[in-house]
């Protein structure tokens, strides 16, 4: 553990500083385990911020993340992302690109999923995109129950998920990402695609 971890760090600052304005908790994770926030949405669903790594040679690259599990109740899968940033990465098994209508939120994004008409809903609605648009990166999709970051979580289980490279420490970037996880989860209820029903698990 680096030493501005142990003696408070930026990002724990603003961490601390982001759950005071957002109502959210502060996880301290002490010396082996990474701090973590979390915020309850509608006493449903639990928004988890945190950081991990992942070994690149003789060093550890470090990624922000934020993930809530949900019950599924119809297996609706998407991914976007920002053209440039993840191109080539091939499409994910049994979904198609996607175009939502708007020449500018479409020239900025790929859009990928399997059901058509749920995803031009979704990102049809000006509050999600303008929320996306003002992120510099973006990696926001749904995964299900084989998640490659957590262990195996139930069948009816699935997990809306944000990454981005790096430990971010801008408040207003971070503010965003919990608008844009609250107003997704909202949406995908309206659709019948996310449930309220505790789904058992803790990130």
């Amino acid at each position: 553990m680096a030493l501005d971890e142990l003696f408070g760090s930026p990002r724990e600052e603003v961490w601390k500083q982001l759950c005071a304005e957002m109502r959210a908790d502060f996880i301290d994770g002490g010396f082996w385990k990474g701090d973590k926030v979390e915020l309850l949405v509608d006493d449903a669903w639990l928004i988890t911020l945190d950081v991990f790594s992942v070994p690149r040679g003789k060093r550890r690259k470090k990624y922000t993340r934020l993930r809530v599990p949900f019950v599924s109740l119809d297996d609706f899968r998407f991914l976007i992302y920002r053209k440039g940033l993840f191109t080539g990465m091939g499409k994910m098994l049994g979904t198609q690109d996607v175009e939502v209508g708007d020449p500018g939120f479409d020239e900025e994004f790929v859009i990928q999923g399997n059901n058509v008409a749920k995803l031009k809903v979704l990102f049809a609605r000006e509050s999600i995109q303008q929320l996306l648009q003002y992120q510099p990166e973006v990696r926001f999709e749904v995964r299900d129950n084989l998640g490659r970051f957590w262990e195996t979580l139930p069948a009816s289980v699935d997990v809306l998920y944000f990454q981005v490279e790096g430990v971010m420490t801008d408040l207003n970037l971070l503010k965003g990402l919990f608008y844009l996880f609250m107003e997704t989860l909202q949406e995908l209820y309206r659709m019948g695609t996310v449930s309220k029903m505790d789904p058992g698990v803790k990130l």
